[in-house]
């Protein structure tokens, strides 16, 4: 599963894991860039149109991954948290909404969906792998990006413990 699928890194990887012949779930809150880009057929591709700030959604992304592996015919191997957010702003003239926002998609998102999908991983042959795509914004502090910066490194001071 990548999150962020419909475009940069996200559907790089989609796309990669997609041509070693893996089921790949391509979720993203983009339905067009989905559908742009995963539309064919003979992609092994699943897009899922998921806003990760809502966890119902996260809920049933995994109530749809489940039930697909249930029937034996496959496990969940990765899941790439590389859905991200940035809105350049000053941190000292940003609305909480938009803190929140920012919070949300690029640290609690993934926390989230690991916490959710460990249980699949682990029982999967592999033993699965979870991957969180980062930025050098997380030790490097750019202009009207300190909200980026600093919920990139919160997800990696989180996650690697």
């Amino acid at each position: 599963m990548v999150t962020g699928a419909a475009s940069g890194i996200g559907a790089a990887t989609t796309a990669l894991f997609a041509a070693r012949g893996w089921q790949v779930y391509a979720v993203d809150v983009d339905a067009k860039g989905l559908e742009r880009l995963y539309r064919s057929p003979s992609l092994r591709v699943q897009p899922f149109v998921a806003d990760l700030t809502d966890t119902a959604a996260c809920d049933s992304l995994l109530a749809r991954v489940t039930s697909d592996c249930s029937d034996g015919k496959g496990d969940v191997a990765v899941l790439v948290n590389c859905a991200g957010f940035i809105l350049p702003l000053p941190v000292l003239g940003a609305k909480w909404g938009d803190i929140e926002r920012q919070f949300h998609i690029n640290t609690l998102a993934p926390v989230y969906l690991t916490r959710l999908f460990t249980p699949l991983l682990l029982e999967g042959p592999r033993g699965g792998s979870v991957v969180n795509v980062s930025s050098m914004a997380a030790s490097i502090g750019w202009p009207y990006q300190g909200l980026y910066s600093a919920s990139k490194a919160a997800l990696e001071g989180e996650l690697s413990c």
